[in-house]
């Protein structure tokens, strides 16, 4: 496969994006990790059903993604998003605010294995029945917004002259690269108030964002500490495990 700097189509750099976990950075795939930024009283739920939901690729965040998903007319993308950006603070602001945020972080290894596997719909809440979508794991690049340039984490592309619609669900604005975002995406038609349900690794890791209020999330925190739901979770405060 092309390096990321000489991809020329837009489907060259799908394909690369697919091959997000293969790209370590030097490290073993059970040494790279993930991380998804919540706030505790959902990823109490997560781990209390071992499992995270895909949504509907809809009323996206960043302004150049939503049109590219209009102007192709998706309507079966879903995805959850993940980040290669480990204890990031901008990511603790925006996604996973003290007193309450939290991060989930998983090996590259056991992201992987999350793929074999047969999801589940569940409407409301409520488990529906398995569902044959298929599951990926992308990254996301960015195009900035003053020239033809594209980016990944540490690389640059200038050969693509325009975000084509082929990129939707894959690309946004270059204000967004410090997320180093990474997606666990399936295609289904969903109903309205329908997702897709993956189970979770069985073990993963907790990390508290500075600030968390430990008196005030007491009775979520008890849960995570006690490794209820048969998950192997650590738990660290400001960066240090307790």
């Amino acid at each position: 496969m092309a390096a990321f700097k000489n991809i020329r189509t837009s489907n060259e750099l799908i394909a690369y994006q697919k091959q997000v976990l293969s790209r370590t950075g030097g490290r073993t795939s059970k040494e790279a990790r993930l991380f998804h930024y919540t706030n505790i009283n959902a990823m109490r739920n997560m781990l209390a059903t071992q499992s995270m939901w895909l949504s509907p690729a809809v009323d996206k965040n960043d302004i150049l993604e939503a049109e590219l998903i209009r102007s192709a007319g998706i309507t079966d993308l879903c995805f959850s998003c993940f980040s290669r950006a480990n204890q990031n603070i901008a990511m603790f602001k925006m996604y996973a605010p003290n007193p309450d945020g939290v991060m989930l972080s998983i090996s590259f290894e056991d992201a992987k294995m999350m793929l074999n596997q047969r999801p589940v719909l569940v409407e409301d809440g409520v488990i529906l029945e398995e569902t044959d979508t298929v599951l990926y794991w992308i990254g996301v690049c960015y195009k900035d917004i003053e020239s033809d340039k594209i980016t990944t984490p540490g690389q640059e592309n200038h050969h693509i002259e325009k975000p084509l619609k082929e990129l939707a669900g894959a690309i946004k604005l270059s204000g967004w690269e410090y997320e180093k975002e990474v997606r666990i995406c399936g295609i289904k038609r969903l109903n309205s108030g329908q997702k897709i349900s993956v189970k979770l690794p069985e073990k993963v890791e907790v990390v508290l964002c500075p600030g968390f209020d430990r008196e005030k999330n007491k009775r979520e925190l008890s849960f995570l500490m006690q490794n209820g739901v048969g998950y192997k979770s650590s738990l660290y405060e400001d960066w240090i495990r307790l």
